[in-house]
């Protein structure tokens, strides 16, 4: 079970990054990449640092990351159904969040780097 949720993350996060998606979590992402886009070129003239500048963009695009998290959880409970526990449900939150977490802090270092709206790239063999 945990692959699994790995393997989603990995999808969540490649296709949050890249601003496309084939789930229903396809509108959500494209929301995040253009709220993390909006308000890191509204943050990047400060002059503040990467971590500054991803925790800034975090506490206003939060809600969209639980929410692409959410949906993530119900996709794959729908897909494993009794095998799927709470405690599974409870481990993907939080592995989920801290990976999308992770990646934004990522996506704003290179955002800072070219300064503006840009994607990250991921091996095609990660799983």
């Amino acid at each position: 079970m945990r692959q699994t949720i790995a393997a989603v993350a990995i999808f969540a996060i490649s296709a949050t990054t890249s601003a496309e998606a084939g789930t229903r979590a396809d509108t959500k992402l494209q929301k995040l990449k253009g709220c993390l886009d909006t308000n890191l070129a509204q943050f990047l003239p400060s002059g503040d640092n990467a971590e500054a500048l991803s925790k800034a963009a975090l506490g206003i695009c939060g809600d969209i990351i639980d929410d692409v998290v959410e949906i993530a959880i119900a996709e794959i409970r729908q897909e494993h159904q009794a095998e799927f526990t709470k405690a599974d449900a409870e481990y993907g939150r939080a592995y989920l969040t801290k990976k999308i977490n992770g990646l934004v802090y990522t996506y704003t270092v290179k955002f800072k780097a070219v300064g503006g709206p840009t994607t990250l790239t991921f091996p095609k063999d990660q799983d």
